[in-house]
């Protein structure tokens, strides 16, 4: 009870008040002190997320998540990288001549590519990735949902991972962060990914600095280099391009597409500066994957904007409500298959629809039934009532009615 009514005292104090006032859209933005903020308010609003939940339970039956096949030899290596702190420079003035991202990276690979909007900004990459396996909305969990490892996983009994399982999936992380990190290694494995190694078990630097692009590639092939069983699934986790930007001269000059000397500020240039880097990786990534007997998908995703101002050029504002939340996604597969419509956007909740139907998967309906929802509610889960609210946060429940 003390508890209790601590968290409600806290959670109606002028000071959250006024952190919520402050920034309600940015609060895990690269500002230590609204960082706290945010996760103390989340804390808080935790305490009282498990009985939402279990209503939830009561009120909407189990999902089917089942796609009624097991052991798919034939289906594809699935590959998602995240790509830290990275948007499309296409979207800036200086660059608004060049091609989108996906187009610059040189591939013999099919390519489908769209814009993405996300969910949060300059920081708390977390959100992204629970959004992008779980295809919900983290605003649906309240403020618990802005630490959705800490806070959500525990109640989940499987995502996209446990899909993959079901047809014979072996899922595998290999992440640029230490797995303690906001609870980063059981959420995974809630989310269906048994396998997970971090910056420490890989060998890789400590120092995000240092820990360019192609060294966690490297570690990537090994791994695919032992002989395959059975279908795999990798989650790549990138760390180049974090912020800040700019504050320092670059040691390096990194050959690419993009030419830091036209950008119109300090941390743009550092930033396609990294990013060319970075695609070179992936072109040497994708050298080797071309090169295999077997089918691969690679989808490749910025997870959020870096934090500095940006100089949108009038393409970018006309065609995006608040450019500050859209980023790439990208699809790449070493085979031909089926051919998707074009996207102006979507929504980070679709993603994994959309791998599906690109990678030639078995259909999983409750990825529809997302869909549908959302789409009821104005392309916006956060749009949805409460009931529809209640229905896409059942969907992943391990919890059961009382």
């Amino acid at each position: 009870l003390l508890v209790a009514q601590g968290s409600w005292t806290f959670m109606a104090s002028s000071y959250l008040a006024a952190v919520k006032e402050q920034m309600p859209a940015r609060l895990a933005a690269d500002r230590a002190p609204l960082r706290m903020s945010a996760a103390l308010a989340a804390l808080s609003a935790s305490l009282a997320l498990a009985d939402t939940l279990t209503l939830d339970a009561a009120k909407n039956p189990p999902a089917s998540k089942s796609s009624g096949t097991r052991n798919c030899v034939n289906c594809p290596d699935i590959i998602v990288i995240h790509l830290e702190s990275v948007y499309d420079p296409q979207m800036e003035e200086a660059y608004a001549h060049l091609p989108p991202l996906a187009q610059l990276i040189e591939t013999d690979m099919n390519v489908w590519n769209t814009s993405m909007r996300v969910h949060t900004w300059g920081g708390n990459s977390v959100v992204t990735e629970f959004e992008l396996l779980c295809s919900v909305n983290h605003e649906l969990f309240g403020w618990g949902g802005l630490q959705p490892h800490i806070n959500v996983a525990p109640h989940v009994r499987g995502c996209f991972g446990t899909d993959l399982k079901q047809l014979g999936y072996d899922n595998q992380v290999l992440y640029s962060l230490n797995g303690s990190f906001s609870g980063v290694r059981a959420a995974f494995e809630r989310y269906g990914f048994d396998k997970f190694s971090d910056f420490t078990q890989l060998n890789l630097p400590k120092r995000w600095s240092e820990l360019r692009d192609r060294l966690i590639y490297n570690k990537l092939i090994e791994k695919m280099q032992v002989a395959r069983e059975s279908p795999r699934t990798f989650f790549v986790s990138t760390n180049w391009n974090h912020g800040p930007h700019g504050l320092e001269k670059a040691s390096s000059q990194y050959e690419g597409p993009y030419d830091p000397q036209k950008a119109d500020s300090k941390p743009l240039s550092d930033f396609v500066n990294r990013l060319n880097d970075s695609v070179t990786a992936l072109q040497e990534l994708f050298n080797f994957v071309e090169g295999l007997d077997y089918p691969v998908v690679v989808l490749a995703y910025g997870d959020h904007h870096p934090a500095f101002p940006k100089n949108y050029s009038d393409q970018s504002r006309d065609a995006f409500n608040d450019p500050d939340y859209v980023t790439p996604l990208m699809l790449f597969r070493n085979f031909t298959g089926k051919q998707l419509e074009p996207q102006q956007m979507i929504t980070v909740e679709e993603a994994m629809y959309y791998l599906v139907e690109f990678s030639g998967l078995p259909s999983l309906e409750y990825l529809k039934l997302i869909r549908s929802i959302q789409a009821r509610c104005g392309d916006d889960q956060r749009s949805c009532d409460e009931t529809y609210r209640s229905r896409l946060r059942s969907l992943h429940l391990e919890l059961e009615a009382p």
